[in-house]
């Protein structure tokens, strides 16, 4: 009886997340992706838009849904709900691209492409700055574990609004805030080890932009990514996708970014100048 009921509870979960079930994105059924970021991610969400809907002539069936919003780390996106923070980020979202949900029964009405499905696949590329402890390194678990519930709570958000797939990336390089940012992996390798199967991880990009840094950076700042480094996060993006439609993707960072990501570049350096 006990292993009738844990079959059903997990077929059921499947019934609510078509796309899970199926392991398909690129099928050919209109779909809509919402990007979820910051300042870093303004325009190659447009680029990945243009990558994924080559196959179609004159016709954007894959929507990419830009809703980055400047400033704003993981922190911002779980504030309280009548917080500004959450109001300029996921509430903004939410009116946006989302309404109506059974899920927010006082938003009403969509103020953005009405006429398109709602969306069922989330990008994210995002970071812990001002939301948790930073993360000393990979043996740091107590702030490790802090910085995946952060995480945990926007996917779970997320999912709660109508999103069945999510596809979690960390941020590029950003020499300002290291080792913080480098070490935010450690927090996604947690959440992923987490009973959440609607979650994947996404691209590795921080040890891609580290290695190009300041090539594919905009001037003076070398924070923000120029046109070549738009290119390349999209392409990333992308060839991420792929893996998964093609079912080479597993949920981990191992699967998606290598088996030596664990290790912190910045703690090797240190220890090398030592």
């Amino acid at each position: 009886m006990q292993r009738r009921i844990i079959c059903l509870g997990v077929l059921l979960a499947f019934a609510a997340s078509p796309l899970l079930a199926a392991g398909k994105l690129f099928d050919g059924e209109e779909k809509t992706f919402v990007f979820v970021g910051y300042s870093t991610s303004y325009r190659w969400p447009n680029i990945l838009e243009h990558k994924i809907n080559r196959q179609f002539e004159n016709a954007i069936v894959y929507q990419v849904m830009n809703a980055a919003s400047g400033g704003a780390p993981v922190g911002t996106w779980v504030a309280a709900e009548e917080s500004v923070d959450w109001q300029r980020s996921y509430g903004r979202m939410l009116r946006d691209w989302f309404l109506p949900l059974d899920s927010r029964p006082n938003m009403e009405g969509r103020m953005r492409f009405g006429n398109i499905p709602k969306p069922t696949v989330a990008l994210l590329q995002q970071s812990l700055q001002r939301t948790c402890p930073i993360i000393q390194g990979p043996d740091d678990r107590e702030n490790i574990v802090k910085c995946a519930d952060e995480m945990q709570k926007l996917v779970e958000a997320l999912h709660r609004d109508g999103v069945e797939l999510i596809f979690f990336a960390t941020h590029i390089y950003k020499y300002t805030h290291e080792p913080q940012v480098e070490h935010e992996k450690y927090a996604l390798d947690e959440l992923l080890r987490r009973d959440l199967p609607y979650v994947w991880p996404g691209p590795e990009l921080w040890r891609a932009s580290k290695a190009r840094w300041p090539e594919i950076f905009t001037q003076p700042d070398q924070v923000h990514l120029n046109e070549l480094g738009d290119t390349l996060d999209a392409s990333a993006w992308y060839e991420l996708l792929m893996r998964y439609d093609r079912g080479e993707l597993e949920r981990s960072l191992g699967s998606a970014w290598g088996e030596d990501w664990r290790e912190s570049i910045y703690l090797k350096g240190k220890s090398t100048q030592q």
